[in-house]
């Protein structure tokens, strides 16, 4: 038995929900009562140098190309598949490219991943107090911010263009997403043309477009989190922690 099912449009349901955080700090700002130690697990610098790539080269390479797999999922890739499409973006109105940063990384893994266990979509994470705001994470990977700003969105990994009919079979125990009776699966994206699709959502959201297209931000942290909705489709919660330092404390003699 198959199944008929249309998605809501995405650009209306899922990124304008999300309420946006931009917070400029000054460098004296005093500390906050509690001061959770940072994580020991920043991630490292993929040995392929991906994140050392322009974006063109990146968008060649085999692995950016290749269909993501669930159940072997490569996060350093998605992340600088992202990074390196926010980039792309900046680089079409004359933007200096945003510099990767782990522990701002780190920070944006902090709140896909507590998304996607809990399945819900925003800024703050009433699971954790330690976490709840994107300023407590960015302290909490050891950052001192003078310029913060978070995006977040929902962005199914297959190729489906929300509001369109698919239709739902299963076979052999497994669910086949199809957008014809008993036609081919979906296609997965690869890493560059699901960062692609994220960035072209977010693109389309004033607030969103305002935080990458912003002159503040000088690093950027990106993330995604599989999941799947209500109709069983995978899913990414994904998240970019655009930050800049804040500058250090002058010595005194």
């Amino acid at each position: 038995m198959q199944t008929i099912a249309v998605l809501p449009n995405r650009t209306s349901l899922i990124l304008l929900t999300a309420l946006l955080f931009v917070t400029p700090l000054v460098a004296d700002e005093p500390p906050r009562v509690t001061t959770p130690q940072p994580p020991t697990s920043i991630p490292p610098e993929a040995k392929t140098n991906w994140y050392g790539l322009s974006p063109e080269k990146f968008a060649a390479l085999p692995e950016a190309r290749q269909p993501i797999q669930l159940s072997a999922l490569d996060g350093d890739l998605l992340s600088a598949a992202i990074l390196h499409a926010t980039n792309q973006q900046r680089a079409k109105h004359r933007l200096p490219a945003l510099e990767y940063d782990p522990a701002a990384t780190l920070a944006a893994r902090l709140q896909t991943d507590v998304m996607a266990r809990e399945k819900f979509l925003g800024h703050e994470n009433d699971f954790d107090p330690a976490l709840k705001t994107p300023l407590d994470r960015i302290r909490k990977v050891g950052l001192k911010p003078r310029f913060i700003a978070e995006n977040v969105a929902l962005e199914f990994a297959r190729q489906y263009r929300s509001g369109d009919e698919f239709y739902t079979r299963k076979v052999d125990g497994e669910t086949v997403f199809s957008a014809t009776p008993n036609g081919p699966p979906m296609p997965m994206h690869s890493y560059a043309s699901f960062a692609a699709a994220l960035l072209d959502g977010w693109m389309h959201s004033p607030g969103h477009r305002a935080n990458i297209l912003s002159d503040q931000p000088r690093r950027l942290g990106c993330a995604g989190a599989s999941s799947r909705d209500e109709t069983g489709m995978e899913v990414f919660y994904c998240a970019q922690v655009f930050f800049t330092p804040a500058p250090a404390a002058a010595s005194t003699p």
